[in-house]
């Protein structure tokens, strides 16, 4: 009796071990999964300028190209038809994972007339990705500043990307 009373004792706390570890090791999973990034690579993304109280369009969607590098870069291209060719330059910046198929990012581009340093560009994504790991769905912050960083205005976007193959 003696020799069961220590298995049924030794089976319970091997199943309270797994069960409070349970927890632990979904939120590690979360925050870090095995296996390459969902991220990295190259986007064709329609970008949508939104209003940020109510979310209507504000104009026609346009397009961007965005790459991921696996250390954590980013650039981006725009094709933005708020800006004269060539006044816009390329963003750059930096993403991170949020959790299992969630990422944010950030870039900073500058706008530039005449050859002079207008305004800068910064963009915050929050991106999520949707039925695969060849779509992504973000919503971002825009913000404008001067060339010495003062708030000149901001705005919102969405954002829809496929994979470039």
């Amino acid at each position: 009796m003696k020799m069961n009373s220590r298995f049924a004792g030794s089976i319970l706390t091997i199943a309270a071990l797994l069960l409070s570890a349970g927890p632990f090791a979904a939120a590690q999973a979360d925050v870090n999964p095995p296996g390459p990034n969902l991220i990295v690579g190259t986007w064709q993304v329609t970008i949508t300028l939104r209003n940020c109280e109510n979310g209507q369009q504000l104009a026609p969607p346009f397009q961007s190209l965005l790459t991921f590098g696996s250390e954590g870069t980013l650039v981006e291209t725009t094709a933005n038809p708020g800006f004269y060719p060539a006044q816009r330059g390329p963003g750059h910046g930096d993403w991170n994972r949020s959790g299992i198929r969630a990422f944010t990012a950030s870039s900073l581009a500058y706008v530039t007339l005449d050859g002079q340093l207008t305004m800068k560009q910064r963009i915050d994504q929050n991106i999520e990705f949707e039925g695969g790991p060849d779509k992504f769905h973000s919503v971002a912050t825009v913000e404008f500043f001067d060339p010495n960083d003062h708030l000149l205005k901001s705005g919102c976007a969405t954002a829809d990307a496929v994979r470039y193959k």
